[in-house]
């Protein structure tokens, strides 16, 4: 029981460790669960919906972490601009 307890827990702490991407997962489905219930699609869009939306959502997370990332970089290296030569 303590094992299961465990997993519940990392599992929870991997879901809420990132605000912003857990909001954008659970918007994701409870869209794609209003698209099924309004019986807009066939039985395998809300699949592909969900598919899609995902990837999206992490794409777009790996490009802004890397877009943050560079920006970091960018301002702790110090750059030289030829000035002081004697």
């Amino acid at each position: 029981m303590k094992i299961l307890r465990e997993v519940v827990a990392e599992l929870f702490s991997m879901f809420a460790g990132d605000a912003r991407l857990t909001i954008e997962v659970i918007a994701l489905v409870i869209l794609v669960a209003l698209i099924c219930a309004w019986g807009i699609f066939g039985s395998t869009m809300p699949g592909v919906l969900l598919l899609l939306g995902c990837l999206a959502i992490v794409a777009e997370a790996v490009v802004g972490e890397a877009q943050r990332r560079e920006h970091e970089r960018s301002q702790t290296f110090y750059k030289w601009d030829g000035e002081g030569k004697d």
